[in-house]
């Protein structure tokens, strides 16, 4: 699959240069972009410690509350999704919630948050979020969050009754004969958008 080549390029050299800023940026105040450093540090300043893990908690973690989503639904309705991938180097996280809001981030550091603020990566968002509820019933109820073992993807559908838990193999993607390509081609195309509003993640 050429899309999951070109994707994968990108995330295998942020993970593995360390891509080092968190990018923030508002279709309202582009010129201003924020720019903040989280793998490097001067002579004189104090080590900061790696967000990875807490950015991705926090999203695995997030409530249907925040996205005031209807919980009385006797289905469970998905609000956000994310979708690890071991590239072997280390993980990149994807991130994407109904809100419009979308992520990633690599366990080396780095990554671009605030995809909300423009309006291609909430289109491409909502849109991806809303078509991962068909595959819910294919996933497992699931409270474990570990990350995928080595050249492995895995999913974590967020509903309003729980955490929903699937994994593949990372070849499964590349030679088409994966249930959940269809989910892993969604995200890709969020992905994208997020690299048009961000560059290659900080690179």
């Amino acid at each position: 699959m050429k899309i999951a080549y070109l994707v994968l390029a990108v995330l295998i050299i942020a993970v593995a240069l360390g891509a080092c800023t968190l990018l923030q940026r508002t279709e309202s105040n582009s010129s201003n972009t924020s720019t903040v450093d989280v793998a490097k540090n001067n002579s004189n300043a104090t080590p900061q410690i790696n967000p990875f893990n807490d950015l991705r908690n926090r999203a695995l973690t997030a409530s249907p509350e925040q996205f005031e989503v209807d919980q009385k639904t006797s289905a469970p309705m998905v609000y956000g999704v994310v979708m690890d991938w071991n590239l072997g180097t280390g993980t990149a996280t994807f991130v994407s919630f109904i809100s419009g809001d979308a992520s990633m981030y690599t366990s080396t550091g780095g990554g671009v948050i605030g995809g909300i603020g423009h309006e291609n990566v909430r289109t491409a968002s909502i849109q991806f979020v809303k078509n991962a509820q068909k595959f819910v019933p294919k996933a497992h109820r699931s409270d474990d969050l570990s990350l995928p073992d080595s050249n492995r993807v895995k999913f974590f559908f967020l509903t309003t009754k729980g955490r929903f838990v699937a994994e593949e193999q990372l070849t499964k993607f590349d030679d088409g004969s994966s249930r959940w390509l269809e989910l892993f081609e969604d995200a890709n195309k969020v992905i994208t958008e997020l690299r048009t509003v961000s560059g290659d993640f900080g690179e």
